[in-house]
């Protein structure tokens, strides 16, 4: 890497973590693939941040020709009791319905036993589905269809 390139790079990597105070985010994952055809992979993770305002990993591949998207996940839950909360298992993707043309598995107001199955969680090609450890009713979902999530990201909340 060029001493130019590695300046640019340096600059780039202070723009991300302005931007991960600006919007409060607690890691950013960020791939550029550079002139020369070499990948370069960033992550930065905030310590600042207190666990309960974690944020997922938000990952974008980034190249010269492409602008970069920056993504906060709005938690707008108040709830100060954990005990109520079902949380991921495991990294992967969320998927809230067993297929696209299919109705979710849960909705804000539906009636759950433990061991329904409340979504599914892709890691590594393979589809997880993730059974209820609360009985109750759905009181809010915190995680969005295809959205990443991290290992003890909150998932949905039970009353």
């Amino acid at each position: 890497m060029k001493k130019n390139d590695l300046e640019t790079e340096k600059a780039f990597i202070d723009y991300l973590v302005e931007t991960m105070k600006e919007r409060n985010l607690y890691s950013l994952e960020v791939t550029r693939t550079l002139a020369d055809a070499q990948r370069l992979k960033i992550k930065i993770c905030n310590s600042i941040s207190s666990p309960a305002q974690k944020e997922p990993i938000v990952t974008s591949n980034y190249s010269s020709a492409h602008k970069e998207e920056f993504v906060k996940k709005d938690n707008t839950s108040n709830s100060n009791s954990t005990e109520n909360i079902i949380k991921s298992p495991m990294v992967g993707t969320i998927y809230l319905s067993p297929s696209p043309e299919e109705p979710a598995f849960i909705h804000v107001g539906k009636k759950i036993k433990k061991g329904d199955t409340i979504l599914i969680i892709e890691a590594m090609k393979t589809m997880n589905q993730i059974p209820s450890s609360l009985e109750g009713t759905v009181k809010e979902i915190l995680v969005n269809n295809e959205s990443p999530v991290e290992f003890d990201t909150p998932l949905i909340i039970v009353e």
